[in-house]
C-alpha cells in the first residue's frame, strides 16, 4: 500500500504537468518608451507607472551585455543597477532603497569578455 501512493501520486504529477502551461509572468504595456540610439549602444527607456517603475536599458553593440537601471517611478530615485547577458544577471548588482541608500550588494558572477563579443 504504501509504494501505491507515491506510485499513484507521481502519475497524477505528470499527468497534469502535460496539460498545465506555465508562462513566465508578463509585465504590464509600459505607460511611454523612449529609445535613444548612441554611437556604441541602444538605450530604452521604459516608464511603469502602476509598477512604480522607470526601467533602463542601455546595450552596447561591441558585446551581447545590457546595463540595467530601475527607478522608483514617483521618485525617479534608484531602485537597483547591474549588468545582464543573455537575461541573465552578471557581475556586481547594487540595490537601495526609497531614499537612494544601498541596501545590499550581490556579486552574481563574472563574465568572460572575449566570449560575450559580438
Amino acid at each position: 500500500m504504501k509504494l501505491l501512493i507515491p506510485l499513484f501520486l507521481l502519475t497524477i504529477s505528470c499527468s497534469t504537468r502535460d496539460r498545465v502551461k506555465i508562462e513566465p509572468l508578463l509585465e504590464p504595456p509600459p505607460l511611454r518608451v523612449d529609445k535613444i540610439r548612441t554611437d556604441s549602444s541602444k538605450i530604452e527607456t521604459r516608464y511603469f507607472e502602476d509598477l512604480n517603475s522607470i526601467r533602463e536599458f542601455n546595450e552596447l553593440d561591441s558585446f551581447e551585455i545590457i546595463y540595467y537601471k530601475d527607478f522608483y517611478f514617483k521618485t525617479k530615485k534608484i531602485r537597483e543597477s547591474g549588468m545582464m547577458i543573455g537575461g541573465d544577471q552578471k557581475g556586481i548588482w547594487t540595490y537601495y532603497d526609497t531614499t537612494g541608500t544601498i541596501t545590499k550588494i550581490v556579486d552574481f558572477g563574472k563574465w568572460d569578455r572575449k566570449m560575450h563579443a559580438r
